[in-house]
């Protein structure tokens, strides 16, 4: 991967919001076979780059190598019963927060992430194959993953 999308994360991102753990309200996904180099942005921390009110997702990972363009992903966790679109709204809205962040003019394989514990019930696994993210030109749809799972499998990296 370029150094400029990484760059740009970090020049434009206080670090006490950056992590090196993917993990929020009960539920982590696990680092290993995440692309390098990268950048974890916890969204929530006070320091993150939201403004006030903003609707976001709970983390933004920006990673990959040289050889292929970078992966973006907005990831959202949950323990409880969340409703479809408010996994749209706070991962679209995790997006836009990359989308500010991130150089404009680069390529960018863009990747979508649910994390939960519990299942969703049928309807709502259903407004989310029908609706996707939309992230510079590309919509792509929530990719659904269990809590404990590993991030890399997740990215398909």
């Amino acid at each position: 991967m370029t150094a400029t999308a990484i760059d740009a994360i970090r020049d434009k991102t206080d670090p006490k919001c950056r992590t090196d753990k993917c993990e929020d309200s009960g539920c982590s996904l696990s680092m290993s076979g995440t692309p390098s180099p990268s950048a974890l942005i916890h969204l929530e921390h006070p320091a993150a780059p939201v403004e006030g009110g903003e609707s976001h997702c709970d983390f933004l990972f920006v990673g990959g190598n040289d050889e292929d363009p970078p992966l973006v992903a907005p990831i959202e966790f949950t323990t409880g019963r969340k409703r479809a679109y408010e996994f749209l709204r706070q991962i679209q809205g995790g997006a836009s927060v990359a989308d500010k962040l991130l150089p404009p003019g680069i390529a960018f394989r863009f990747r979508p992430i649910a994390a939960r514990e519990r299942e969703l019930h049928r309807k709502e696994i259903d407004i989310l194959r029908e609706n996707g993210v939309d992230f510079r030109g590309e919509t792509r749809r929530i990719r659904l993953v269990r809590c404990g799972s590993n991030l890399g499998d997740a990215l398909d990296a």
